[in-house]
């Protein structure tokens, strides 16, 4: 009877032991959990002072440095982009069906005049706006060149010349606008025109595969397609990075707002 009794108070102890020992270990868990909050909110408030001196957002170097704007990570212009993006406007089923018309008519009906006036009916009145209408203005331009009609060429290069130049290389991630760059190029080049270097900047941040064969008219030699190949590599090496800090980034831009910088180091 005894043994019994000694042995069912002994476990009780060890089940006592074991209840304290869970006990003790959920209570240190909760003071870590509490002190790692407490930390990340003194180190939130140290930020948001020191991020009130614009000289600590260039203390680090600035290939390890991102931005968040809107809630998307800025890309500096001499990367451009780093992944392309869709157009965001809608396309017009009209305007894209009398766009085929005017192809159709030019390379299949031997027509250029047919197909310059379906391009005119779509420019009457100011024409379709955004990138479509660049689009349909790069298309027009290209038909009265083989037409030969320089004046009208002229004209239209102009006006897509005065809407392509205030660009920066970010926005050909856009590969229906990357496209009318290059046509502006390349006819330009076609018309025994020099490409000015705003332009030539713009087809530098197109992608690759599109921008070599237009760099090989409008800038031939293999010093461009050396410089178009840095930044690609570049492009690569930022993307790369990016997504190591691209939470980092969202954090920032939650808890400081737009202009909020972070850096990996």
């Amino acid at each position: 009877m005894l043994a019994v009794l000694a042995l069912g108070s002994g476990a009780g102890l060890v089940a006592l032991v074991l209840v304290s020992l869970l006990q003790s270990s959920e209570r240190v868990r909760a003071e870590a959990e509490l002190d790692a909050v407490m930390d990340a909110r003194l180190v939130a408030r140290q930020w948001r002072e020191r991020l009130g001196d614009p000289a600590v957002l260039q203390s680090d170097l600035p290939g390890l440095r991102c931005a968040a704007q809107d809630g998307r990570l800025v890309v500096p212009d001499d990367v451009g982009w780093l992944e392309p993006e869709g157009s965001r406007e809608t396309r017009d089923a009209m305007v894209e069906a009398k766009l085929a018309l005017a192809a159709q008519k030019e390379f299949r009906d031997g027509d250029p005049a047919g197909a310059a006036a379906v391009l005119a009916s779509l420019l009457d009145a100011g024409g379709p706006l955004g990138v479509v209408g660049l689009e349909v203005r790069a298309a027009a331009a290209w038909v009265d060149h083989r037409r030969g009609e320089s004046a009208a060429t002229a004209a239209l290069l102009q006006e897509l010349d005065a809407a392509l130049q205030p660009l920066r290389p970010p926005a050909m991630a856009d590969p229906a606008l990357a496209a009318v760059v290059a046509r502006v190029a390349l006819l330009h080049e076609a018309r025994g025109e020099a490409v000015a270097p705003w332009c030539v900047a713009l087809v530098f941040a197109i992608e690759p595969e599109r921008a070599g064969p237009v760099l090989a008219r409008i800038a031939p030699g293999e010093a461009a397609q050396q410089r178009l190949g840095s930044i690609s590599r570049a492009r690569a090496d930022h993307f790369r990075l990016w997504r190591l800090v691209a939470g980092r980034a969202r954090g920032v831009h939650a808890v400081f707002g737009d202009g909020a910088a972070t850096s990996l180091l």
